[in-house]
């Protein structure tokens, strides 16, 4: 391995990461490996390197995690191919209340970051359906598909709501309680 450059992480899209590999030192190594994770980690660098594997030269990232480092094979920038019309959004002039209440919509669901909370599901299906079947059972029952929602613009929905209570698409106006006699 060979290390070309350092640079600033934060420079570094998360885009061009392709593989993740945990990094290792041999023993003889130990002490440069920690010098240079430590360094790294403090002033939050990573290191551009070149690599072989799998009989191929390849360009990495490294940089420091957990105590230790991760090496990250990248995509080369002519492997990443934007789709056509990307990043052109229609709608120029969005309205102070419309971003509030997308940044209202988004604190309301925010949380740490725990990626053991999220498991892949279809394999998780897949597995159960091959142990079904070994044990001569029926497989799992599929689950129905979820049907889109439809889309409306929040703002008219909330204004109409706030205005009298006439329904909108996506939407049910508030009840009136009736008072009992």
């Amino acid at each position: 391995m060979e290390i070309v450059q350092f640079v600033k992480l934060s420079d570094i899209d998360p885009i061009y990461f392709e593989t993740s590999y945990f990094s290792v030192p041999e023993e003889a190594g130990e002490r440069a490996y920690a010098l240079l994770c430590k360094a790294m980690d403090q002033m939050s660098y990573a290191a551009i390197a070149k690599v072989a594997m799998h009989q191929k030269e390849r360009i990495v990232i490294i940089r420091p995690f957990q105590n230790g480092l991760i090496l990250h094979t990248i995509y080369y920038p002519a492997e990443i191919h934007q789709t056509k019309g990307y990043g052109k959004t229609a709608i120029k002039n969005l309205k102070g209340k419309e971003v509030d209440l997308a940044e209202q919509f988004a604190k309301a669901l925010l949380k740490p970051f725990r990626p053991e909370q999220f498991h892949d599901e279809y394999a998780a299906r897949v597995k159960q359906l091959i142990e079904s079947k070994s044990e001569g059972k029926p497989g799992p029952r599929p689950e129905k598909a979820q049907r889109p929602s439809l889309v409306i613009d929040l703002m008219t929905a909330l204004k109409k709501s706030l205005a009298g209570g006439k329904k909108v698409a996506g939407t049910s106006a508030p009840r009136k309680l009736k008072k009992s006699a």
